[in-house]
């Protein structure tokens, strides 16, 4: 008797790559099919499902036994974009907050550099000159609220995005 595994996940910058293993390791070749699709806000979806036979899947199925380990899609490295991230910026000033309250970075268009808060400086990785936010070294600690704000002459544009961690898969949601 075989079973299918599914392990999927959405909102997910960079591209995720999943890879299934067996513990104790085998040199059986593993029947999977894994989709990999780019939404319009340039994240990503994954979805893989894998055939196993019926005692493998008691396995798995049981995490109280030595050895059980989960399938996970992980990475330490989150890129956030700015809502504004099309558009052309002039005369513009970028601020990252965490929780609405902490400032992660700052940066003014004449500067072309950004300042990043003491505490946030070891998780900043880069800002790019369309504002996105590249976060590394991140915890359950950095999970909660990015806020972008985006000002010119015109106005100030605000965008919110919920960032989650489980279980080393970094989750993105626009929060309008």
């Amino acid at each position: 008797v075989e079973n299918r595994i599914i392990c999927s996940s959405k909102g997910i910058y960079p591209q995720p790559e999943l890879t299934w293993s067996t513990i104790p390791p085998s040199n059986t070749t593993m029947q999977n099919r894994t989709t990999v699709q780019q939404t319009e806000e340039q994240l990503y979806s994954i979805s893989s499902s894998l055939m196993v036979s019926d005692s493998a899947c008691v396995d798995m199925m049981h995490p109280t036994r030595p050895g059980w380990r989960a399938p996970s899609v992980s990475s330490s490295v989150a890129t956030i974009p700015c809502s504004a991230s099309n558009s052309s910026l002039h005369n513009f000033t970028l601020t990252w907050r965490f929780n609405h309250s902490q400032v992660i970075v700052h940066q003014v268009e004449t500067s072309s550099t950004f300042t990043a808060s003491e505490r946030w400086s070891k998780h900043v990785k880069d800002v790019s000159a369309s504002g996105s936010l590249t976060l590394q070294d991140l915890s359950s600690n950095q999970e909660g609220v990015y806020t972008c704000e985006l000002s010119d002459e015109e106005g100030t544009l605000i965008t919110n995005i919920l960032l989650k961690i489980e279980n080393g898969t970094i989750r993105r949601s626009l929060l309008t």
